[in-house]
């Protein structure tokens, strides 16, 4: 175990930044930009309780998806279907969109026209995390990505009933690697999770006599057949940690282990040894976590940014300047 989390802590070696991108690149243009943005993160952590798993899931969309480039912001458009549109994005809340076109117009009341919108969802998604619990130094300098479609984001975001190997498949495109996959599924310690992701493992497995997933605990089982019962509606959901479902924890792995996770993209993560070595040394292991966490937000911030003369500044997140 100790020779596992010596590994991990090589493994997690923050990339160096350019004079494009790095985390004082708005030191000059935009000198009170950090603290415009937490005030509004902070106002909204504390209206809403469940934000910094509704804003994570933001962003995460947005970066799989043409890179993290606030592509995910863009509404409905007549011309086209934009990655909002997408099943995959189905279950992203609006409150998530708002507090970013709240931290947008903060910002262009002292800073018009300086600021991407995709610096601002990492700026509050950073923030989120750190008044949840795990932070990181953010680079910045992201520009505002100008294509938004809908079968991108079906194409490019993993599926919660996804098995390890088409996870890893999907992470490796990205330049991420195993202990990302695992470390970034961490989050699953805050939120919720629609029923019809995992109604499949309560009812659709067809070598138990029940239907039931057998790698489910039969009590855990119980418990979720009782909350998202067959057809409960398409608003039905289930924390994915009931004891602290606000939290950011281990929780997560120590669920897992236990047979209590609930998307099949969860306990796919069980299926290899070296998948399930790092969950193991995570559920035991707290800090090593969070410095793992930390990292691999950091190396997820950075995929596929558009800077320089790439891309735009919008004026308004939910719209292309051209439109």
């Amino acid at each position: 175990m100790r020779f596992l989390a010596v590994l991990i802590a090589i493994a997690v070696i923050f990339p160096s930044s350019s004079h494009q991108f790095w985390p004082g690149f708005y030191d000059s243009s935009c000198p009170g930009l950090a603290s415009i943005v937490a005030q509004v993160s902070l106002r909204r952590f504390q209206q809403l309780t469940n934000h910094p798993a509704q804003v994570l899931r933001l962003f995460f969309h947005d970066c799989f998806v043409e890179g993290c480039d606030g592509s995910i912001l863009i509404g409905q458009t007549p011309q086209s279907s934009v990655e909002r549109d997408s099943v995959a994005n189905r279950d992203l809340v609006q409150d998530a969109f708002d507090t970013i076109d709240l931290a947008k117009q903060a910002v262009e009341a002292q800073c018009p026209g300086v600021v991407s919108c995709a610096d601002i969802l990492a700026m509050v998604t950073r923030d989120m995390l750190i008044l949840a619990r795990p932070g990181w130094n953010l680079a910045l300098g992201r520009r505002d990505g100008t294509v938004s479609r809908a079968d991108s984001a079906l194409r490019e975001i993993p599926s919660p009933r996804s098995g390890l190997d088409e996870l890893l498949k999907n992470f490796h495109s990205k330049g991420l690697n195993l202990l990302d996959l695992v470390t970034l599924s961490g989050s699953h310690t805050l939120g919720v999770s629609h029923c019809s992701q995992f109604s499949q493992r309560l009812y659709g497995v067809n070598t138990s006599l029940d239907g039931t997933d057998p790698s489910l605990d039969p009590s855990f089982a119980k418990e979720l057949k009782k909350d998202c019962p067959p057809g409960a509606p398409v608003t039905a959901i289930e924390f994915f940690d009931k004891a602290a479902p606000f939290t950011f924890d281990n929780h997560y792995f120590k669920n897992l282990e236990a047979g209590r996770s609930l998307l099949t993209s969860d306990e796919s993560l069980l299926a290899s040894f070296p998948s399930r070595e790092i969950v193991r040394l995570f559920a035991r292991d707290p800090p090593l976590f969070f410095f793992s966490f930390a990292a691999s937000m950091d190396k997820l911030s950075r995929l596929g940014v558009k800077t320089g003369g790439a891309g735009e500044i919008r004026r308004s997140c939910n719209r292309f300047n051209a439109q």
